[in-house]
């Protein structure tokens, strides 16, 4: 709608696996940045769901994506400087030096 605008409540990133994910998450750390796990588990595989959802088969892409994302810091009062911290620090552990 015209009037709305978007929250901008969380910035996931998808890394390839949970190897991956966890190894962002404490290089991130290791800067003092801190992350989350927002949805570590799928809603098919929550206790308030199981056995509520009709499954035709297996979710294994989405357990699959749940496995890799991690939330960065996303709030009205980070800097333009704080920003950049997070995005050298994402930077640097991709590219496995530090």
């Amino acid at each position: 709608m015209p009037e709305t605008t978007h929250v901008y409540h969380q910035y996931v990133l998808r890394c390839a696996n949970r190897m991956a994910r966890d190894g962002l998450k404490q290089a991130l750390s290791d800067c003092g940045i801190q992350t989350a796990i927002h949805y570590p588990t799928p809603i098919h595989l929550q206790p308030a769901y199981k056995g509520r959802l009709r499954m035709s088969e297996p979710m294994q892409i989405t357990e699959t994506i749940c496995e890799g994302i991690l939330s960065l810091p996303l709030f009205p009062e980070l800097t333009e400087d704080e920003v950049d911290q997070v995005l050298t620090a994402v930077r640097i552990a991709f590219s496995g030096t530090r």
